[in-house]
């Protein structure tokens, strides 16, 4: 029975159609917006033997994007993981590092627990690079394994460039801001 659920999992995974959302339905029907890090994450199998993964993930002291009502840490549930020596990988949703940062489209599955709006499209990894001629980093932020969708700064860039191209923190999250006034 579980070998025959999870081969389903499976089909069902490689032949899902993902379709993008649109970058203002993205920003707008997010319950949350926040930019943090992972401090934790845990694996375990639920419904007939599916993983999931389970991260817990703190708010930076500015990580509140949209909707200031969400506590500083939170639980994130993605679909698949791994539980002893088996592994669920399920294309087009993010698997986040423990210790990483992210900026994270949310939507509210109750209290503290969230689920990644979007799936890929909804999460975006921050990393530092060192400006150029200069010993300034600066935090750059690119599509978490993002093979299928423009994000949502990048709606004028084709889906093949996407994952290659990054933007500064603080001209998304400005971005993110002009979205969510119109």
């Amino acid at each position: 029975m579980f070998l025959v659920i999870l081969s389903l999992v499976f089909s069902v995974s490689h032949s899902m159609v993902m379709i993008q959302i649109p970058s203002d339905a993205v920003v707008n029907k997010s319950a949350a917006i926040v930019h943090g890090s992972v401090i934790g994450k845990t694996s375990q199998k639920e419904h007939g033997g599916v993983i999931f993964t389970y991260y817990t993930f703190k708010l930076q002291d500015d990580g509140n994007i949209k909707n200031s009502n969400i506590a500083q840490t939170i639980t994130i549930k993605t679909i698949g993981g791994k539980v002893g020596k088996e592994i669920l990988d399920v294309t087009g949703f993010p698997v986040l590092i423990n210790g990483a940062e992210y900026i994270l489209f949310l939507e509210e599955r109750g209290n503290t627990n969230y689920d990644i709006y979007g799936a890929n499209q909804g999460c975006m990894k921050a990393f530092l690079v060192t400006k150029e001629g200069t010993n300034e980093k600066q935090k750059m932020l690119r599509p978490c394994e993002n093979k299928y969708f423009n994000a949502v700064y990048l709606e004028q860039v084709g889906i093949e460039l996407a994952p290659k191209k990054a933007v500064r923190l603080d001209d998304f999250i400005k971005k993110v801001k002009e979205y969510q006034s119109k």
